[in-house]
């Protein structure tokens, strides 16, 4: 939503990162000031508004909320080793500072391939079950007072775009996590007309209704063209079939041999 929407980097993340071995780095000067964590109820970006806000004793309640998502008839991948999951490198300033600015947010590329995997169990992967292709899920989400451009931003940032997927939960480097996401059922109340209408202020959508209902309402997003941050969102979410590239990621031993090299001279 953050991306999709151009919001702030909210959440866990200040512009601080605290290391136990190495110690605490300070980048939140180097963050602008138009992506900065809302802390002003008054004054929140569109994903703080919809998504609720924090600061100290300062709390805005969000406007959405999501129960879990179940899997009924989970599809069981082989067991595999995970290749190396590392936590932020932030003391690598080349790989999260472009210039003298945060380079950006971090996203992981799709693997159509498959998952990647390592031969052995070593201190840095994990050995796991994941769910395989195939497996769905199911959830159900609430919301209240949206306002107009609120309900546009969350509409998108759930259905996306025909060839987009989403990337979610653990082991992104692995491949894992990749995911689609569909709507299958919208309601929608209008509590001022609940005991004027017959239909007592209630809209329900589904099938093709609710396919033209949802491409309307995201065509402000699906059109813009002059978003560099989606531009970026849908070339790296991209779902393609017939992708044969191959992503790697560095491990420990190049971040150590490597302490200066940004990210884009990577091998």
């Amino acid at each position: 939503m953050e991306t999709t929407a151009n919001g702030c980097f909210g959440g866990k993340f200040d512009g601080e990162y605290r290391d136990k071995i190495r110690g605490k780095i300070d980048y939140s000067f180097k963050l602008p000031r138009e992506f900065k964590a809302c802390i002003d109820p008054d004054r929140l970006c569109i994903a703080c508004r919809i998504f609720g806000m924090l600061s100290g004793k300062k709390v805005f309640t969000g406007k959405v909320s999501f129960q879990d998502a179940i899997c009924e008839k989970p599809v069981l991948h082989e067991v595999i080793n995970t290749v190396d999951l590392m936590g932020p490198k932030p003391h690598h300033g080349a790989f999260y500072l472009d210039g003298n600015r945060i380079a950006g947010r971090k996203f992981y590329f799709h693997h159509p391939r498959g998952v990647r995997k390592k031969r052995d169990h070593t201190a840095y992967n994990q050995r796991i079950t994941p769910l395989d292709k195939a497996s769905e899920f199911t959830f159900t989400a609430s919301f209240a007072n949206l306002e107009d451009d609120e309900w546009r931003a969350l509409l998108y940032a759930i259905a996306l775009e025909p060839d987009m997927r989403h990337k979610i939960g653990y082991a992104k480097p692995s491949g894992l996590g990749s995911v689609r996401i569909g709507i299958e059922h919208i309601r929608l109340i209008d509590y001022a007309r609940r005991y004027t209408q017959p239909n007592r202020g209630v809209n329900e959508m589904r099938g093709s209704e609710l396919t033209r209902y949802t491409s309307d309402q995201i065509q402000f997003f699906t059109e813009n063209t002059a978003s560099p941050a989606l531009s970026a969102l849908r070339r790296i979410w991209r779902w393609d079939p017939k992708d044969t590239t191959l992503y790697r990621y560095p491990d420990e031993q190049w971040f150590r041999n490597n302490p200066d090299v940004p990210i884009h001279n990577t091998p």
